[in-house]
């Protein structure tokens, strides 16, 4: 679900995500971000089409969950895995991670509330 302050993101080939504006749907850049924690960054985003929109706003981006635990953990940092990680994917977890893993029939049969638990946020 998209709020107000956050320009809608699409994605593009090799990973690369483009911002555009939620009014003109024209181009947008992130013009200033920082970092406020280990997993979340603010920052200002700003329609490229100056002249017929000239929108800016907040863009907020947050890392959400684990695909592929890391190999140099950061003790800090606490997501939770994916439901959506196939065991036969690419991005498979090791074996005894895959235990953890809902299989397609199983992410089918859960309600959107019962993937996330309430407790962590």
């Amino acid at each position: 679900m998209q709020t107000p302050e956050h320009a809608p993101v699409k994605q593009q080939a090799a990973g690369k995500m483009r911002l555009t504006c939620p009014h003109c749907k024209q181009a947008a850049r992130v013009r200033h971000s920082r970092e406020l924690s280990d997993v979340y960054r603010d920052g200002i985003v700003e329609c490229q089409n100056i002249a017929q929109c000239g929108w800016r706003g907040r863009l907020g981006v947050e890392y959400l969950a684990t695909l592929t635990p890391s190999a140099m953990p950061n003790p800090n940092v606490d997501l939770p895995l994916s439901p959506y990680v196939l065991p036969t994917s690419n991005q498979a977890l090791p074996a005894p991670l895959r235990a953890a893993t809902l299989s397609p029939q199983q992410l089918y049969n859960k309600k959107q509330t019962e993937l996330f638990p309430t407790d962590k946020y």
